[in-house]
């Protein structure tokens, strides 16, 4: 099970902006997704979306390519936060955050407004929940945006030919069995969704999506721009350059003095972390 690519190769005009790329969302993990600008982050994360084709290879989400899967079908296993989301309606915050479960009609609207009271919660806004979108800061806008994500990855996912039944009476009388719970894996995908974000909730975001994947089993790929967040919050880094992956594994694995060079044309000390066993701290010179 996973959400993965497959030597993906992408060209806009006749510049590759994806060269042969395979890379791999487990269940249960953060992926960390660097690279220098124009390196083709956003244009991975659009093709994992199913927003961009591949001019050659594949998509799959657990198995199934992303073209023979309808957007409703994918919209309930798979929620994206891009770079900047855009609304041109005046809602409230609390209705944003509800829009996260427009793929599960079958919740009622007493589940709607559980998952959104949590997701307000997660997310540091529920203080905000009566007020205009539009009428927020930059960072706020970001959070309830994580929020309404959080809403369509975490919402009871039930058994397609079940859940259309519901809890429907019989023609018997008797009622109709209650929905299964599907075990089919969730994925995340968000695209530097700290950016408007002051440290404080930087933190607070990063440490509500590692929960979200090791206590939930939600797959997750963020684009992170800051190395030691990177470093710090994520299980496995893919690393982008201009002719494709230059490294892929566990922050140990691919935060070397070598693929931060090859990567960034940045000198850096790559330590130990002092209080973190296993994770490391980059100081650039």
């Amino acid at each position: 099970m996973a959400l993965s690519t497959q030597n993906v190769t992408l060209v806009r005009g006749k510049r590759p902006v994806l060269q042969d790329v395979s890379i791999s969302i487990l269940p249960g993990e953060v992926l960390g997704l660097l690279g220098a600008n124009g390196a083709g982050k956003s244009t991975l994360l659009a093709a994992l979306a199913g927003e961009l084709s591949p001019t050659t290879g594949a998509v799959f989400l657990d198995g199934d390519d992303l073209n023979d899967l309808r957007p409703a079908v994918q919209a309930r296993r798979r929620a994206v936060l891009p770079q900047n989301p855009s609304l041109s309606f005046d809602l409230s915050v609390s209705e944003v955050v509800a829009m996260g479960a427009y793929p599960f009609p079958e919740l009622s609207p007493e589940q709607v407004a559980d998952l959104a009271t949590r997701a307000l919660a997660t997310a540091d806004v529920s203080d905000l929940a009566k007020r205009r979108y539009v009428e927020l800061s930059g960072g706020e806008q970001q959070r309830v945006q994580f929020a309404r994500v959080l809403v369509q990855c975490t919402a009871p996912l039930f058994e397609p030919a079940s859940w259309a039944a519901g809890n429907r009476q019989r023609s018997n009388g008797e009622t109709a069995p209650s929905p299964r719970a599907s075990r089919l894996p969730r994925y995340l995908l968000l695209d530097e969704p700290i950016a408007s974000l002051d440290p404080k909730h930087q933190i607070a975001l990063m440490c509500a999506v590692q929960n979200l994947a090791h206590k939930q089993g939600v797959g997750v790929m963020v684009i992170l721009h800051d190395i030691n967040l990177a470093a710090r919050w994520c299980d496995r880094l893919v690393l982008l350059s201009a002719t494709g992956i230059a490294a892929f594994g566990s922050p140990e694995e691919t935060l070397t003095q070598a693929v931060l060079r090859k990567v960034f044309d940045i000198d850096a000390d790559v330590l130990a972390h002092p209080t973190l066993p296993g994770r490391r701290l980059i100081l650039t010179r």
